[in-house]
């Protein structure tokens, strides 16, 4: 690559970029324009460099310039080898087993049962009445003399201090200091006419000119009350608790035993002779005919798909570019009229 190339290279990436920033970006109107002037002269930089890259000879206007370049389609043919599988018939050899049934003699042994009358002795329930002695308790009520202990209560004298709390209400006088608005006064001389006029009918007159503040002792009465106990003797009564053992009657209740005579019913059993059928077991020998199954093998002749790989060449088009020069007007007007 040629300083040329790498010019132009270069111009077209910052013109791309600039035409993306210009149209997207927010920039005031005097960086647009410098950025436009500046996508002007790369793009003059990149025509400048197509032109002195066309020119090989190195002069200007070119005396003998290249022919141009086209791409044209060229189509060949190439053999490509692939690899098929195919399903391909085998005949195998494969072992086989026959069930085949056959009748043998076995001697078997088995139990019958014979019927034979048999008398047994059965237990044979019936009723039986008896007088059976019988223990019963009777309630039987008896008078007895207990001591019982009794609590009393007797009156008793007792003498107490109590204390008895009083209340009285007392008057007191309490004094404070209060600030006052005090007003200032002035006599004034007035007649009732502007100024002092001299008829004799003037007047003296107190005047509030202001107020001043003052502290006064102030007195005012306050009630209390007031709590005084004293002790004053009561005399009450007292019930005390006094014990004393009494001997009074007592009623008890007791069961006495007695013996009393009564009918039972009772279940007995007596032994009664029954004919009875029995089953007696006897072993009996019989030779028995019976159907065994036996595997018998045999070689059976078997058809088997296998697959097989196989190689196969094909021819393929492949379409490559090639780049082909253009004939020049006059050339192709030369070749014509040669023809």
């Amino acid at each position: 690559m040629n300083f040329w190339m790498i010019t132009e290279m270069i111009g077209a990436f910052c013109h791309l970029f600039l035409i993306c920033i210009l149209e997207n970006g927010p920039m005031n109107q005097s960086f647009r324009k410098v950025g436009w002037l500046f996508t002007a002269g790369l793009s003059m930089m990149s025509l400048a460099g197509n032109e002195a890259r066309a020119c090989h000879c190195g002069k200007t206007p070119c005396t003998n310039p290249q022919p141009a370049m086209v791409s044209q389609q060229v189509t060949s043919y190439q053999t490509v080898t692939q690899t098929v599988y195919e399903q391909v018939p085998r005949t195998v050899t494969k072992t086989r087993y026959r069930t085949e049934m056959t009748q043998e003699q076995v001697p078997v042994t088995r139990t019958v049962y014979d019927s034979v009358m048999v008398t047994k002795m059965v237990k044979q329930p019936y009723t039986v009445c008896e007088q059976v002695a019988t223990t019963i308790y009777k309630p039987v009520c008896e008078t007895q003399m207990v001591n019982k202990v009794v609590t009393r209560y007797v009156p008793q004298q007792v003498t107490e201090q109590v204390p008895v709390t009083r209340y009285q209400k007392v008057t007191e006088t309490q004094g404070s200091y209060v600030t006052r608005q005090v007003p200032v006064v002035q006599n004034v001389v007035q007649c009732g006419h502007h100024g002092l006029c001299g008829c004799g009918k003037a007047k003296v007159k107190a005047v509030v000119t202001g107020y001043e503040c003052e502290q006064v002792y102030v007195e005012k009465p306050v009630c209390k009350t007031v709590a005084s106990t004293e002790y004053k003797t009561v005399c009450r009564t007292k019930m005390v608790p006094v014990q004393e053992t009494v001997s009074c009657q007592q009623v008890v209740r007791k069961m006495v035993p007695q013996q009393v005579m009564r009918n039972v019913t009772k279940v007995a059993y007596r032994e009664v002779p029954v004919q009875v059928c029995e089953k007696r077991a006897r072993q009996v020998q019989e030779t028995v005919t019976r159907c065994v199954a036996r595997q018998v093998p045999e070689q059976v002749q078997v058809t088997v798909m296998e697959c097989v790989a196989k190689q196969v060449q094909n021819q393929v088009p492949v379409t490559t570019s090639v780049m082909v020069p253009v004939a020049a007007p006059a050339a192709s007007a030369q070749a014509s009229a040669q023809q």
